[in-house]
């Protein structure tokens, strides 16, 4: 069973069945300066022990939790208390993964997601043109120098692409961000 715990979403569908959690707001960056909505940490308690109960109680035999939805990584230290409680718990019926930019990658994060196995999907749709930060500017450079950096650390992941007018404008812009992929592609061995 996959679930898909999403940040800023207002309701979660766990175990089929959809929860409303309370709403809180604060500042992501000061610099940004927008109200987002994120997973309270009494929310990710509640979360984790109805998994630890459906399992025990042979309602599923396994989960895989997928935390994405906005970016992640702005909340970190929010959920990253909870995979290595649930794979404690759990063992191997437990596994957990995020989708980011990984523009806010740092060491810490890495020694993380190392340490608890916990894999990556990474957005990069382009080895020139990608996402943009809030000054106007390509995020590809920094996204892939911190795969690289993530890589050789002993970190997996997998790398996200959304093909669009602007990363396919010529074959050369394709078949770079081709060759990046390929080099970096975790079940390679790399």
């Amino acid at each position: 069973m996959a679930v898909l715990l999403g940040y800023p979403t207002r309701i979660y569908r766990i175990a089929n069945r959809q929860f409303r959690h309370h709403r809180t707001t604060s500042r992501v960056q000061a610099r940004v300066k927008q109200q987002q909505t994120v997973m309270l940490r009494e929310v990710w308690s509640a979360t984790s022990e109805h998994f630890i109960k459906l399992i025990k109680n042979n309602v599923i035999t396994r989960t895989h939790w997928r935390i994405s939805g906005g970016e992640p990584l702005l909340v970190f230290d929010t959920w990253r208390e909870f995979p290595p409680y649930m794979k404690k718990v759990l063992g191997n019926r437990f596994m957990a993964g995020t989708i980011s930019n990984f523009t806010l990658l740092n060491d810490d994060m890495i020694r993380y997601f190392v340490e608890n196995k916990i894999g990556c999907g990474v957005s990069l749709d382009g080895t020139v043109h990608s996402k943009i930060d809030i000054n106007g500017n390509s995020t590809s450079k920094k996204v892939m120098e911190n795969i690289e950096w993530f890589l050789d650390e002993g970190g997996r992941c997998n790398i996200l692409t959304v093909l669009t007018d602007t990363n396919v404008e010529t074959g050369e812009i394709f078949l770079e961000l081709a060759k990046f992929v390929v080099k970096h592609d975790s079940s390679h061995g790399r």
